[in-house]
């Protein structure tokens, strides 16, 4: 049995042990390094096993590295067997029983098993480590046990056990009901913090790893023990790795990456006979602990996946880490004894990182999570108990969803729905492996989609042959397990593998094809402009299919890789997917409405018809059509749409300050509905609906709450002078007027709108018409500001009138000057 080092959370186990046995909800905070992660979960487990329960307990933590680590080390600390008492199941590699008690699964993992009801009864107590790191797929597991927790009796309801370094509590304690929070406040060992005096590249060059190496040779000299250097990814591991051996080749350099296997990762945490430089990812930020690391090197920068929007593409970024991540990377120096932390950023770089880590919800494309919700049962993910609700709308993934036959009508899911959810690849992906494999092809698509999981293909500079794809060990490893995945007894098929990715591609993913035009130019089915490596390009290759690419500017997409075929295949295959489509654009000008139709295939056009006007009178049913599809556009074209929607913008804006609630704005999303309603048996023409009164209309079906106020907003307001200028509601300091200096005069206080209850920001203006100052506070700026602006205005324009006494001045003192 391994010796067992005491560690700061153990004087705290019976109380925690207390907590959980008196309340299903635990949130337990303490510092990094503490011993959360290997003491507790044990603690509860061994508790289990003496009860001699048929539960277990399940530990969610963000990284596959920290779950194997985990349950690897509780294993030898408690003279388990990994595997029995303790396992883990992550992506691609798995060691558990029947009878393990403690399983430690990534967040993926869980979400794929969370639907199978035995799994989900199985389990006492669910945990959820490192809770701060906030994935999607972490809050969607958090707000399914939390609904199982709920719609459970009261003698079997799932226990839930929340743990974090650092957290702001206040939300999930309103969150989780008679929640008992424990926070265990430890005194950390000093550590001192150094900062570099230039401000932070957001690049990883040639410069920054040989900066990374001079502060390694400084540090080494500072501190006695192994040294911690965080890298973004790793390739730039390599990179510092070679320019390490180089510089210092008398110290080993080891890395750490999710990739290494167990043995490797039990080596590496283990402290070493010599001196090392260990190499990481943010992996190291948490959950794995490195007694002998006494110095950290942070670059400051990790890679984050982001969603291309324009072609929908999944890839890696760099970007800066968060204030928080800066101090759980600081925090590795100094977990069993003093400590430093080199951070290679200036101070002033830190006004433009964030404080936490943000929710992965609120920028998340919102596919996958909506699939697994679809899998539990959950029609509506709006209305799922999410802990911060995503700010984009769920209505266009049910309708993809619908049309890749995810969800029926009643938008149940579907065979097909649930073996995608299941497969251990991410949505796409999924898709396009079950799809293959129906056709008879499982073993070329496992191999080509574990080719897609494991390269990165910014580094490839030559063709790829589809018939003899090269797979590293983790893609050996996914191609075996894909293969093992049961898919519904596949369809007979005379196609080639590639042909019938083609008509995949046509059918489901046609926005990821594209069409080269001249050299390595090319545009995809959407019209975005490409740009494709010049490896991907041969002679008869005229269409594409896109499989990886990053976006160059707003205007170009890099295509890394792709697989050509030509024209004739193209035509060939495309034939079955034909459709017509019919369009109508409107004339306002001209009054007129023309017909065209477009034969398609996918999103791409092969032809096009001429234009042809429409003869609407005697067709009505067709105008009634046009009318209701084109809503927003005829809206736009009435001439008083645009002053009726900039001030209901405007209140909008100003919610919060006019006490308004969200919900009083909800109109808004039905009122193209209310105004076809209101007006289809009503407008026969273009022309009717221009000569419309539609702000009447618009007014009317605005709630009283808004209206009032939508009718007190002027759009003129008049100064004391007797002139009037407009108010305008678009600005960033809306609601704002422009005046000059002078005819401000007799304007002794800020004016205001809705009984005083928003003030008008004012910008004064030079006498030649230019800004000089903006205001809120005009008798401020008479008895302040203004002297200063006289002093200088006075000199520049002497024919104006600049009162001594701005606040005493009276119509009749305008200076009259003589010519």
């Amino acid at each position: 049995m391994l010796e067992v080092k005491s560690l700061p959370i153990d004087g705290y186990l019976q109380k925690i042990s207390a907590a959980y046995s008196q309340t299903p909800n635990v949130i337990l905070t303490a510092p990094p390094g503490s011993g959360k992660t290997l003491r507790v979960p044990a603690l509860l487990a061994r508790e289990l096993l003496a009860q001699k329960s048929k539960k277990k307990i399940v530990v969610l933590v963000p990284k596959r590295i920290a779950a194997v680590s985990a349950a690897n080390r509780i294993a030898e600390e408690n003279n388990w067997r990994l595997g029995e008492e303790v396992g883990y199941q992550v992506r691609f590699d798995q060691k558990f029983s029947a009878l393990t008690k403690l399983l430690f699964m990534t967040e993926g993992v869980f979400v794929k098993r969370m639907t199978l009801v035995d799994f989900m009864n199985e389990i006492e107590l669910i945990v959820f480590d490192e809770f701060h790191e906030r994935s999607s797929l972490n809050d969607i597991a958090f707000g399914f046990c939390y609904e199982q927790q709920m719609l459970a009796d009261e003698n079997h309801k799932l226990k839930i056990l929340v743990m974090s370094a650092t957290l702001n509590t206040g939300q999930l304690e309103k969150y989780l009901e008679n929640a008992v929070h424990i926070d265990i406040d430890l005194k950390p060992y000093p550590l001192e913090i150094i900062k570099s005096k230039k401000s932070q590249k957001l690049q990883f060059d040639f410069a920054l790893v040989d900066h990374i190496v001079d502060v390694a040779k400084e540090a080494l000299q500072k501190q006695k023990k192994d040294l911690l250097i965080f890298l973004p990814g790793l390739y730039e591991i390599k990179q510092v790795q070679n320019k390490l051996n180089q510089n210092l080749p008398q110290l080993l350099t080891e890395i750490l990456h999710g990739s290494i296997n167990l043995e490797e990762q039990r080596r590496i945490l283990s402290p070493a006979n010599s001196r090392r430089i260990i190499l990481s990812t943010n992996i190291a930020e948490s959950s794995l602990t490195l007694p002998s690391v006494d110095c950290v090197i942070d670059s400051g920068l990790e890679k984050k996946s982001v969603f291309e929007s324009k072609i929908g593409f999944q890839r890696l970024e760099l970007k800066r880490i968060s204030l928080f991540s800066a101090r759980q990377r600081a925090g590795r120096a100094a977990r069993v004894g003093p400590g430093a932390c080199y951070q290679l950023w200036h101070e002033s770089d830190e006004l433009s990182m964030s404080e936490q880590i943000e929710p992965e919800v609120l920028k998340s494309s919102l596919l996958e999570e909506t699939l697994i919700l679809n899998a539990c049962g959950i029609k509506a993910p709006q209305h799922f108990s999410w802990l911060t609700p995503p700010r984009s709308s769920f209505e266009v993934i049910q309708k993809k969803f619908k049309t890749w036959g995810f969800t029926d009508d009643s938008q149940q899911i579907t065979a097909l729905g649930k073996l995608v959810q299941r497969c251990p690849l991410d949505l796409e992906r999924g898709l396009l492996f079950i799809l293959l494999a129906q056709n008879g092809f499982q073993k070329p698509a496992a191999r080509f989609l574990a080719y897609l999981e494991t390269t990165d293909f910014s580094k490839i500079n030559h063709p790829v042959d589809l018939d003899d794809l090269f797979l590293n060990d983790l893609g050996r490893k996914i191609e075996n397990q894909l293969n093992q995945f049961l898919v519904v007894q596949p369809q007979k098929s005379n196609n080639l593998f590639l042909t019938s990715l083609i008509k995949i591609f046509l059918k489901y993913f046609p926005e990821k094809m594209a069409q080269r035009k001249e050299g390595a130019s090319g545009l995809s089915s959407l019209g975005r402009g490409l740009q494709f490596q010049n490896y991907l390009i041969q002679k008869d290759h005229t269409y594409f299919l896109l499989l990886a690419g990053r976006d160059l500017s707003d205007t170009i997409t890099q295509i890394n890789f792709a697989i050509g075929f030509s024209q004739k295949e193209f035509e060939e295959l495309s034939e079955v997917s034909q459709t017509i489509e019919t369009n109508y654009s409107i004339d306002f000008e001209k009054k007129m409405i023309y017909k065209q139709q477009r034969k398609l295939s996918g999103f791409f056009t092969l032809s096009v018809g001429t234009k042809s006007p429409l003869d609407l009178k005697n067709d009505q049913a067709l105008f009634k059509k046009i009318f209701k599809d084109h809503m927003s556009e005829f809206i736009q074209q009435h001439s008083s749409s645009a002053a009726y929607f900039k001030k209901i913008n405007f209140l909008k804006k100003r919610a919060e300050l006019l006490k308004y609630i969200e919900a009083d704005f909800d109109f808004l999303n039905q009122i193209e509905s209310e105004i076809d309603t209101a007006l289809s048996d009503v407008i026969l023409s273009i022309t009717d609906f221009l000569n419309y009164d539609l702000y009447s209309l618009l007014i009317y079906l605005t709630p009283d709450q808004i209206k009032k106020d939508l009718q007190n907003l002027n759009s003129q307001f008049q100064l004391p002078n007797g002139k009037s200028v407009p108010i305008d509601y678009d600005c960033e300091l809306a609601p704002q007027i422009s005046i000059r200096i002078q005819d401000a005069l007799g304007l002794f206080k800020t004016p205001h709108l809705l009984q005083d209850r928003l003030k008008i920001s004012i910008e004064l203006l030079s006498p030649n018409y230019r800004p000089a100052q903006i205001t809120s506070d005009l008798e401020n700026f008479w008895k302040k500001s203004y002297l200063d602006v006289r002093k200088d205005f006075r000199a520049r324009y002497p024919k104006h009138d600049w009162p001594e006494n701005p606040l005493d001045w009276k119509p009749e003192m305008s200076k009259r000057l003589k010519k």
